[in-house]
């Protein structure tokens, strides 16, 4: 059986595990200190096989496997999780880069996920009956799994992506392959280790690899569909294989969030939430509201209270407990945000904050949080998802130019609204051309099995709730005559 072992990480099957390795390795980075942690086994066509010839009798078996005890195991697994929260924590803090206490709070947030998937699973397969006019003919619309389901991770929330996904899939009575990012390899490893506890042998595995191996995966004969979250370039090319190979696929490919905050607004309050919201993960989340809209009413007063939360955030090493802000992921990152902010400064656009950060016995990327007032509306800043602790603030002029500004980007993930005026902020929400709004808070999850969904550029398909489990399923209808045997 391949294992764990010191600081690397390999491919992983439930009993009999995935015995081939194709000889190629990558090295893991350490994101606080840019040291070398160890390598992942890159799988290729022999691993590949070998895991999907696996996954196809998990998937016989796990069809047989009662929902109640299927969200069994889901519990089970959130207790687990739970229990090894400081190493998972750790690990997060490693492959991330975030601080330790942002990734205890990942660590929890994933035990919910689960349990809230175990609540679901009663409803997850339940078949419905219809009737025609006469009462002559009746028929059951029953769901079944898809088949095989493979599920790209990315590396900035990969124990949480990874619950989301697997939980759903296996509701949905699916096998399970991971394909973990080479930059974070080893957590959602030992989450599926923990879920897979009570599953039949085959319902969870993991395969290590890059593009090419997702690549293989997505176009094997055993694969039925593809979950994807990552960068937006790239999840076209995964839409487009799985469309070629006959895989259905789900994408989930990042935002450009706006949060907009009315004159109306606690002000104090919408500043500092979406701040933390948009610095979370160092930037480095799909969800983050980069883009802070606010009535040019009340424009110098949310500069002002920008600046002030901008220099409460504490840029040190990610395992100290007063840390805010930990490192950047990779030295590409790094190397972007500066060139991002020197174009800026040619242009002549006021920016505050983004320089480097020199954080003692830690060899890491670090910067402090940037603010950029008044962005150009076509600069990258304005347009494109950075994964970067930058933040701009621009002017809206009424309700209408507000529409517009939150609507001109080509991505449609999320959005914040904030104002006292419940009625304002619904109508206003449903004019924005995104899958998910926040009214007056910016990302709580205590409507956890409400589906999040892109549009546009942010991709196809649900995450979360029941629709989330529906993904994995297709239906089947059954025809009867009455009276016939």
């Amino acid at each position: 059986m391949l294992r764990e072992t010191g600081l690397h990480a390999s491919h992983w099957g439930v009993g009999n595990a995935v015995s081939t390795i194709d000889g190629t390795v990558q090295e893991v980075v350490d994101a606080p200190d840019a040291h070398v942690l160890g390598a992942v086994p890159i799988g290729r066509w022999r691993t590949i096989d070998a895991a999907c010839s696996l996954a196809v009798g998990g998937l016989l078996d796990i069809s047989r496997v009662r929902a109640r005890d299927i969200s069994t195991a889901l519990s089970n697994a959130a207790d687990a999780v739970e229990h090894h929260e400081r190493t998972l924590a750790a690990g997060l803090v490693r492959e991330t880069g975030k601080p330790l206490s942002e990734a205890e709070r990942e660590v929890a947030a994933t035990a919910a996920i689960l349990r809230n998937y175990a609540g679901l699973g009663s409803a997850s397969g339940t078949a419905r009956a219809v009737w025609s006019d006469s009462g002559a003919a009746w028929g059951v619309a029953a769901p079944e799994a898809i088949g095989v389901a493979l599920l790209v991770l990315p590396w900035n929330l990969p124990l949480m992506i990874t619950a989301h996904k697997a939980a759903a899939a296996l509701l949905a009575r699916c096998s399970i392959i991971l394909k973990p990012s080479p930059l974070a390899p080893r957590t959602p490893m030992r989450l599926a280790q923990l879920l897979s506890a009570g599953l039949p042998e085959g319902a969870v595995q993991v395969v290590q690899g890059d593009a090419e191996t997702a690549r293989m995966l997505i176009s094997h004969p055993s694969t039925a569909v593809v979950s994807f979250t990552g960068a937006s370039r790239a999840g076209r090319q995964v839409e487009v294989l799985a469309a070629e190979s006959g895989v259905k696929s789900i994408t989930e490919l990042g935002g450009k969030s706006a949060s907009i905050i009315f004159e109306d607004a606690d002000l104090e309050r919408a500043v500092r939430e979406t701040f933390r919201a948009a610095m979370r993960n160092q930037g480095a989340t799909c969800t983050a509201p980069a883009r802070l809209l606010c009535s040019r009413t009340v424009l110098p007063e949310v500069e002002e209270l920008m600046r002030d939360v901008q220099q409460s955030v504490v840029v040190a090493d990610p395992y100290e407990e007063a840390t805010t802000m930990g490192a950047l992921r990779h030295v590409v990152a790094d190397d972007r945000m500066a060139a991002l902010l020197l174009d800026l400064e040619q242009a002549s656009v006021e920016v505050s904050g983004g320089g480097r950060v020199e954080v003692e016995g830690r060899s890491g990327r670090y910067r402090s949080p940037a603010v950029v007032f008044d962005p150009p509306a076509d600069h990258p800043v304005s347009t494109d998802e950075l994964f970067l602790p930058i933040v701009s603030i621009r002017a809206f002029d009424d309700d209408a130019h507000a529409v517009e500004i939150a609507n001109e980007t080509a991505f449609g993930l999320s959005a914040g609204i904030w104002s006292r005026d419940q009625t304002r902020a619904e109508t206003f929400a449903r004019a924005l051309h995104v899958g998910t709004v926040h009214i007056n808070h910016y990302g709580r999850q205590d409507s956890l099995d409400l589906p999040s969904s892109g549009r546009g550029r942010s991709g196809f398909g649900s995450e979360g709730g029941l629709e989330g489990v529906s993904e994995y399923q297709v239906t089947k209808s059954i025809h009867f005559l009455r009276g016939q045997q």
